[in-house]
């Protein structure tokens, strides 16, 4: 069976490949909340994720 891709994959625009998982635990409501931002900003939920993750400072001890 072919796979079907939508879109470019990272290694055809020349990007490394995302290999690795960080599974995380929400409620539904987070879920929602963040769907919701996510489709808000016209990006699936992952990349609306990674995109917060890695452009917030972290808190200052």
């Amino acid at each position: 069976m072919e796979k079907i891709v939508s879109r470019p994959t990272n290694e055809s625009l020349g990007k490394p490949a995302r290999t690795k998982r960080v599974p995380v635990m929400m409620t539904e409501d987070e879920y929602e909340r963040i769907a919701a931002a996510a489709q808000a900003a016209g990006l699936g939920v992952s990349t609306f994720l990674r995109i917060c993750a890695l452009n917030a400072k972290p808190p200052s001890t």
